[in-house]
C-alpha cells in the first residue's frame, strides 16, 4: 500500500503492450528508419527518449542528499519515489552507484524493445549489473517503462522480482540511468540526426496539431541539449532547430555510436574517491545549466503557488498529487513561456 511501482509482475516482461521494434543501441539511432515505426509513433517515441535526459530539479527528500538528486534525470527520480514507501532517496543513490560501477557492462549491445501502450511508446531494456558484495558475479536485470510509469522489472538479486512478484530492486533504475549516460555519450545525437533525415519528416511535422508540435519541439530541444552542442532557441520551429544543429558545429556533423566498451570498464584503481553522485553530476552538468533556460510545468507550478522559502521536497510531493489534466495545463503554460522567450543576444 502506498507503493505505485512496478505496475505489473516480472513475468509480464516481453509481453507488455504491442511490440513496435526490437534492436540494440550498437546501431545508434537507425531504428528511427524502421518501417514498423509509423509517423503516429514519432512524437511519443522522441518524448520517451527525451525523458532520459530531462532535469527538472525535483527532490522528494527533506534532508541533505548530496549530489544524487541533481545527477539523476527527473523521470528516474519519480520512478524511485513511487517504488518505495518513503522518499526513495536510497534507491536514487544506489542508482548512481551501480550505474557507475567500474565493472558495469556496456548497455549498447543489449536487446531493446519499444512498444505501444495506452497511446504512448514504452521501452524495455536489459543489462547485467555487477553484484555489490560478490566479486565476479552479475545480476541479469530487465526493466520496462513508459512515460511516468515503471511497468515491470526482473532481477536475479536477492530482493529482485521473479515470476508474479512486483518489487523494484536497486538494479532496475540503474539500467535506466546507464541508458541516460549512453544518450549523453552520443546516442542522443544519433537519434536527432537520424530523425532529421527520416524521409517525409517535414511533411509529417506540418500535419501535427499545436500540442503535438510543441511536445515534439520540447523533446528535440532536450535531446539536442544532451549532446552538449550549445543552447537551444525555443522561439524557432523544429525544422530550424534541426538545421541549426546539423550545421552549427563540426562535431554535430559527425555520427558516432555511444561510448566504447571500455568506457564503463575502467580498472577500479583508476577511479577516484569522490561520491558516485558527484561523478554522475560531472557527466550531466551541461544539462543542469540548460534546464534553467527551459521552463517545465513543474517550474511554472512552483513559481505560481509557492514562495522561495517553501521546501522543494514539499513542492515536489504536491506536484505529484495533482490531477493529470492540471499537470498538462501547467505543461502547456511552460510551452508558451518557452515559445515567447527572447533569443539570447550574441
Amino acid at each position: 500500500e502506498g507503493v505505485r511501482f512496478p505496475e505489473m509482475p516480472a513475468e509480464s516482461l516481453g509481453n507488455i503492450g504491442e511490440t513496435v521494434e526490437t534492436f540494440s543501441f550498437a546501431d545508434g539511432g537507425s531504428f528511427i528508419y524502421s518501417d514498423s515505426i509509423k509517423d503516429d509513433d514519432l512524437v511519443p517515441l522522441l518524448h520517451m527518449f527525451s525523458l532520459f535526459v530531462r532535469y527538472e530539479g525535483r527532490t522528494y527528500a527533506d534532508f541533505k542528499t548530496g549530489k544524487a538528486y541533481e545527477s539523476i534525470p527527473t523521470f528516474i527520480v519519480d520512478l524511485c519515489y513511487h517504488s518505495r514507501i518513503g522518499c526513495g532517496f536510497r534507491l536514487v543513490d544506489r542508482t548512481a552507484r551501480y550505474s557507475l560501477d567500474p565493472r558495469a557492462c556496456p548497455i549498447e549491445n543489449q536487446p531493446v524493445r519499444i512498444f505501444r501502450i495506452d497511446g504512448e511508446i514504452g521501452i524495455e531494456l536489459a543489462n547485467d549489473i555487477p553484484a555489490s558484495m560478490e566479486r565476479g558475479q552479475y545480476h541479469s536485470t530487465q526493466v520496462a517503462v513508459a512515460p511516468g510509469r515503471l511497468l515491470a522489472n526482473k532481477c536475479g538479486c536477492t530482493i529482485g522480482s521473479e515470476g508474479a512478484e512486483k518489487v523494484t530492486c536497486p538494479h532496475a533504475p540503474s539500467v535506466l540511468y546507464q541508458t541516460s549516460l549512453l544518450m549523453m555519450e552520443g546516442l542522443a545525437e544519433q537519434i536527432v540526426l537520424e530523425y532529421a533525415h527520416r524521409p517525409g519528416r517535414e511533411l509529417f511535422e506540418r500535419s501535427l496539431n499545436v500540442t503535438e508540435r510543441q511536445k515534439l519541439k520540447d523533446s528535440i530541444a532536450w535531446l539536442i541539449l544532451a549532446t552538449g552542442n550549445g543552447d537551444v532557441d525555443m522561439t524557432k520551429d523544429v525544422s530550424t532547430l534541426l538545421s541549426d544543429f546539423m550545421v552549427g558545429t563540426e562535431k554535430s556533423k559527425m555520427k558516432h555510436v555511444g561510448p566504447p566498451p571500455s568506457h564503463l570498464l575502467v580498472p577500479a584503481r583508476e577511479c577516484d574517491r569522490r561520491s558516485k553522485g558527484a561523478k554522475a553530476l560531472e557527466k550531466t552538468s551541461h544539462l543542469q545549466g540548460a534546464r534553467s533556460k527551459m521552463k517545465s510545468g513543474f517550474d511554472i507550478f512552483k513559481e505560481e503557488r509557492y514562495d522561495i522559502s517553501t521546501p522543494l521536497h514539499q513542492v515536489s510531493k504536491d506536484w505529484d498529487n495533482l490531477e493529470k489534466a492540471t499537470k498538462d495545463e501547467y505543461t502547456r503554460m511552460a510551452y508558451d513561456v518557452n515559445e515567447t522567450t527572447e533569443p539570447p543576444v550574441d
